[in-house]
């Protein structure tokens, strides 16, 4: 697992990078110097985005992203906890509802259910309010792929 750490870590580090020169490109929209930084770091970026999806499919990790996008002012971060904590709870009972064929009528997922489907954080997205996450079980992935249409419906 200390390769996948290692990348989180380049990861977060050029996300912080990204997002400074973002902020000076605001004041100094015309410099060509500060658009090539940009450009490089985005393309390494991308690059070890791709070096974290093939390390975790090795150990046998899915990985996707959710992006929050508040509309008309920032998350704070108790906002920001509910949010997460509420993604984790409806994957959860999806989970289940799946599984044992029938919804859930209290809305709380078994333990046995929280455990497998504990939703690890990979790294968050440089400027703005996104998550990847990393599940430990790949037999989860239809469930993954379920909740990802019904996300994209909204």
């Amino acid at each position: 697992m200390s390769e996948l750490f290692e990348i989180q870590e380049r990861l977060q580090q050029s996300g912080a990078i990204i997002a400074r020169l973002e902020a000076t490109l605001i004041d100094q929209p015309a410099s060509e110097s500060v658009i090539a930084n940009l450009r490089s770091l985005r393309k390494m970026q991308r690059s070890l985005e791709a070096e974290f999806l093939r390390a975790a499919d090795e150990r046998g990790l899915d990985v996707f992203s959710y992006r929050i996008a508040p509309q008309f002012q920032m998350a704070n971060a108790a906002a920001l906890s509910k949010v997460l904590g509420t993604f984790q709870t409806v994957f959860s009972l999806m989970y289940e509802a799946i599984r044992t064929g029938q919804p859930k009528p209290d809305k709380r997922p078994s333990g046995d259910t929280e455990s497998k489907t504990e939703l690890l954080v990979a790294y968050t997205f440089s400027g703005s309010l996104g998550v990847v996450f990393a599940l430990p079980n790949p037999r989860l992935h239809f469930t993954l792929l379920t909740l990802r249409r019904i996300l994209m419906r909204q």
